[in-house]
């Protein structure tokens, strides 16, 4: 298991499940609209709303239909600075795509994708970033003092995104895991050593 300390599971207990009652997202035909769309890649998750997200190694983008993303375009798109429009010089070897629907229509559209592409180093600081982010806004631990006064449908993506987050992680933890094993624990590292600085990571 990673020292990773943000892939800790957040206490899910009042978040809604896709069924439940109160939530208004047509979540279910979200993502068989997407699914239709994209029928050769399984797992996705409503990160946003309108969102729905999944995560792929580079080799797998040409299971998306065409025009989706350029194939041929190998560079990590991440800003090595804020503000920097200069990207992160290395290969990708991930994809991070996510296809807009229109879930207020019937049938679902889907109205555009975007991609972003990644180098292990930066996906696995960046989306570890994210998830430290996600597991502790101020409107979820709101709503463990009252669950009636929070957004369900909001609650609802939240649980996705962080679940979203952590499978990156993890996959990308695997990768590192056999291809780099070095760069994986000088990564961690810095991660504890950040997470150190505040006063919880959560």
């Amino acid at each position: 298991m990673s020292p990773n300390p943000y892939l800790k599971k957040m206490p899910m207990s009042r978040t809604p499940k896709k069924d439940d009652s109160r939530i208004a997202m047509p979540i279910d035909r979200m993502v068989k609209a997407v699914q239709d769309h994209v029928p050769n890649i399984q797992h996705w998750w409503v990160t946003v709303y309108g969102v729905v997200t999944s995560f792929i190694p580079v080799d797998k983008r040409r299971l998306l239909p065409s025009g989706t993303v350029n194939t041929g375009d190998l560079k990590c798109t991440t800003q090595i600075e804020s503000g920097d429009s200069q990207n992160c010089p290395n290969e990708a070897k991930f994809t991070s795509v996510g296809f807009f629907v229109g879930m207020n229509k019937d049938p679902i559209p889907i109205i555009e994708a975007r991609a972003r592409n990644f180098c292990p180093t930066c996906l696995y600081l960046c989306m570890t970033k994210a998830l430290g982010e996600v597991m502790k806004p101020q409107f979820f631990r709101h709503s463990q003092k009252n669950s009636e006064e929070a957004d369900p449908d909001a609650l609802y993506i939240i649980s996705e995104r962080a679940e979203y987050l952590q499978f990156c992680i993890q996959e990308v933890d695997a990768y590192m895991e056999e291809n780099d094993p070095e760069g994986l624990k000088l990564l961690n590292e810095q991660i504890m050593s950040e997470s150190d600085k505040n006063e919880s990571p959560f």
